[in-house]
């Protein structure tokens, strides 16, 4: 058995997590800017900028199927500032 066996499974969210986001500079938790967000309107579910799983790829935590999973939930349009809603690579 292998040492990487013994150790528990991460999700995606949670190996994202581990570098700040560039763009809000949150660091171990979710992105807690709300760019997107217009006066009156209810608050956006937990996510984290796109640009931090592009940078999490560029360092080797993540793989490129894990990038595909976050494109494929983001849409057509995708700029770094995009969140990826945590509950889709949890």
């Amino acid at each position: 058995m292998t040492h990487a066996a013994l150790a528990p499974q991460q999700t995606l969210t949670e190996k994202i997590r581990q570098i700040p986001c560039p763009l809000c500079n949150v660091h171990l938790g979710p992105c807690q800017c709300q760019a997107d967000a217009r006066p009156g309107t209810e608050a956006k579910a937990e996510g984290d900028h796109l640009a931090r799983y592009q940078d999490a790829l560029r360092n080797g935590m993540i793989t490129r199927g894990d990038m595909s999973l976050a494109y494929a939930r983001v849409g057509n349009v995708v700029t770094r500032y995009r969140l990826v809603p945590a509950q889709v690579t949890s």
